[in-house]
């Protein structure tokens, strides 16, 4: 799985041979997992971190489970953090 932004040039020349391209996939929870790690970012990564908690649990799967947990992991560096500074 990957990334492209000419879609329809690069499935048109893989399906010429012969394999099968799909764009079925959730693109919004591929955003959310970028978000959790977001939650690393001095500062306001706090706010990043909460958000990736409550979109994580809400979606009631393990990988949001997941992303809480690095939601949470997220808040726990941002307050040693400022611990550390302050």
């Amino acid at each position: 799985m990957f990334w492209t932004h000419r879609f329809e040039t690069l499935k048109g020349g893989l399906e010429g041979l012969g394999y099968e391209v799909s764009d079925k996939g959730d693109r919004r929870r591929d955003v959310w997992d970028v978000a959790g790690w977001w939650s690393f970012i001095p500062f306001i990564g706090i706010l990043f971190g909460m958000n990736a908690i409550v979109a994580g649990l809400a979606s009631h799967t393990w990988r949001g489970t997941a992303r809480a947990a690095v939601g949470v992991a997220g808040i726990v560096f941002n307050a040693l953090l400022l611990v550390l500074v302050l």
